[in-house]
Order: C-alpha cells, then structure tokens, then sequence
C-alpha cells in the first residue's frame, strides 16, 4: 500500500483548541480555519507532536477520507505545507519559541544584575518622564496614553540627565518628557542636556500649554506632541512653527471623534492628528464597538514568526518601556507596581522587572485568551484592559 508524506513547512503555525483548528502562514499571512475530528484530529496531533519533525504518514485510506483531503488540499493550498511519496521521511521545523536569556532563565539560575554585567541594559528601549504638572493636565488620563498631571510637582533636572546617562545602551531610541517643559526650571538645560547624550526625545505638552508659549519654541528639530483633550473653540495653524509637531487628540465617544475628525479635516497637522480612544468609565458602549477586536480585523491581521514569537514572550506594549513619575517613582507600565525610584541604578530595575515584574511579560497566556485559536495573533494586553477591568477587549469566539 503507497504512502505519503504530509509536512508543514516552518513558517507554518498549527493551533488546535477543542474542536476546532487553525492555521496560519506567516510568510503571506494566509490561513484556515477548519472542524477537528476523526482522522484529521489525529494528524493535527502527530504534526504537532515535536518529535514527529512537522511531518505525517498519509496513508491510501486517508486519502479517501474527504475531511483529510479538503484538509491537506487547503493547506498546501495557502502554501502551508506539502504532500510527497518520497521514500524518506521529510524533516521540517515546526516554529516554536526558544528563548537563549530571558525572564525564566534569569529567574531559575537566581542571577543577580551584577551577575548579568552591563548588557541588562540592552532591554531598555524607552524613557518616559513625567517633568512637571500643567494647570490643563488630568490625573487619570497619563493611566492610559501620554498626558500632564495636573498638579504633581516636578522632577529634579539633575537626576533625569542622570538616569538617562546611565540608560544609554544601543536600543535606546527615545525618550519622552511629558508635561509643560516651558515651566520646567532650566527647560533649555534639560533640553541640551539630552542632546549631548544623543537621544531623541519628544516633549508631550497640552495645546493651551503650547500656543501660551509660541515665543519660546525657535529650534526645527525639536519634536512636539500636542496633546488634545477636549474639543477646541477655535484651531491656530501650526504648519509654520519652526519645529517638528504631531497632534493627538483623544476620543471619549464616537459623536467627540467625528466632531474631531471634521474640525481638523482641512487644517494641516491638525489633519494627520493621532485619534487615542480613552476610557472614561462611561463610554464603554464607544469602545466595544469602536476599540474591541472583531472577527474581521483578526482575518486582517499580517504577523511574520518573529512577531508571533515575539507575543508569546513578552508584552510589546510595555516591554523595554520604563516611566519615572514627578515623584521619582519608577514603573516598567504606570498600572503595575513600581519597580524603585529614580535614585536606584538602572541595572537594578531591569533586573527587578526580570524576577518580580509582570508588566515586560504579561502575554495572553491566562483565560480566555489560553483556550482562543488567536490567542498570538492578538496584541498582547494594554492598558485599556487594566483601567476596563476586562482579560481581553475582543467579540471574537473560536465558532
């Protein structure tokens, strides 16, 4: 009796929850989703077994069995796979995450940063510093997206420039200060201070707070994200102010984003504004039909391996993200427990994040999203589930 060979090749993924099953071809985004029983249940459990090499015995009988071949049709179909009578049995590499240094790893060895030497602070992506207050800040807000506090002092200058000096590593690409810099004492200190160390840096200010002072912003290469929270009476152009300025405006209802929209439809900055749904408490209608994941957005969702293993393993919200507060405090994500102050070494805070954190690794690995088909085609948790108090912000269902 002939037989062949059905292989998955290693850009491939195979999900299976109860009676359902996917896949999903990360080199063109394709995939099938498809009822798991019968044979083809057996053969979705042999190609993932790892010691079976990606690769099954399809025998004559299965070939008569309609389930199987509309199964192994589809799949080389969206070039998934392949099906051969080699004598030998092929050998592919079923995609699977393996981590050299990581959480775990530092975990159960019990390292110590000083252990780790420098390169602990290769994971450090980004800063962000909360400066000082603004008269036009919130205090809930900065929970869920950048914003000034509205009254909350300041950070000591010295200390910042500090921090960050002994933050420099080659993957940290930015840092952000987020209050009215222009009330900050010796702003233009502070300012070519991080210019020295060679880190690009975004000042995140209100539009009040930046229109008060137009006078003071004279350099083409700082960058400014004006911040909106509220829908302005009148806009001023901002296409000539010598300096490179973004606007986001944040959205509370859908009737806020099309007032928005149409306000900044024909200025220009203001055109390319950032919309940012926030979670007032009262808008949760707003963000279930505006914010939460549908099924037609995951059919849309274009992920390579690396991106997919990058879900399984850490947070790409929050991972290589620290944020230091007024005060001092620092967080790896403003919603979790800090991690020390400002005072304590950089090195220290990594490591602390590494062994006690959960902010860098909170992945979809908890319910529902364990018993989901797309549990990493999905972003990993933000902010928005934390201040919702929900696992997941999805409509989605493995029917």
């Amino acid at each position: 009796m002939k037989k062949y060979w059905f292989t998955l090749y290693p850009d491939t993924f195979l999900w299976s929850k109860g009676e359902k099953g996917f896949v999903y071809n990360a080199l063109n985004n394709l995939s099938y989703l498809f009822s798991i029983s019968g044979r083809v249940e057996e053969l979705c459990k042999e190609l993932q077994a790892l010691e079976n090499l990606y690769s099954t015995c399809i025998s004559e009988e299965d070939m008569m069995d309609i389930s199987v071949q509309q199964f192994i049709k589809t799949v080389v179909g969206l070039n998934g796979g392949c099906l051969s009578g080699d004598p030998q049995k092929p050998v592919s590499l079923k995609p699977v995450l393996k981590v050299q240094e990581g959480q775990h790893f530092i975990r159960k060895h019990h390292y110590g940063w000083y252990e780790i030497g420098n390169e602990i602070k290769h994971y450090l992506h980004q800063l962000t510093f909360y400066t000082n207050s603004s008269s036009y800040g919130n205090d809930t807000w900065y929970r869920q997206a950048f914003f000034p506090l509205k009254g909350c002092g300041q950070l000591n200058m010295e200390k910042l420039l500090t921090f960050s000096r002994y933050s420099r590593n080659p993957n940290l690409h930015h840092v952000n200060l987020v209050g009215n810099i222009f009330t900050y004492p010796e702003y233009q200190r502070l300012l070519e201070g991080l210019k020295e160390l060679n880190i690009p840096h975004t000042v995140h200010i209100t539009l009040p707070d930046f229109l008060q002072n137009l006078k003071q912003v004279n350099d083409p290469h700082m960058r400014f994200n004006i911040l909106i929270d509220a829908l302005p009476d009148e806009l001023v152009s901002l296409k000539d102010i010598p300096a490179e300025i973004n606007v986001q405006a944040l959205v509370f209802s859908e009737t806020n984003f099309h007032l928005l929209a149409e306000k900044f439809e024909n200025m220009p900055v203001y055109c390319d504004a950032q919309l940012t749904p926030i979670y007032n408490g009262e808008n949760i209608k707003f963000f279930e039909s505006f914010v939460f994941t549908e099924r037609k957005e995951i059919e849309t969702i274009a992920l390579n391996k690396r991106e997919i293993f990058m879900r399984q393993a850490l947070n790409v919200h929050h991972f290589g993200k620290f944020t230091v507060m007024p005060n001092g405090v620092v967080y790896a994500d403003v919603n979790s427990k800090p991690l020390g102050t400002i005072d304590d070494t950089v090195h220290s805070l990594i490591y602390k994040e590494f062994t006690e954190g959960r902010s860098w690794f909170y992945v979809r690995d908890q319910p529902p999203c364990d018993d989901c088909l797309y549990q990493w085609l999905c972003s990993s948790p933000s902010n928005y589930e934390t201040i919702i108090g929900k696992p997941n912000l999805c409509h989605v269902s493995n029917d």
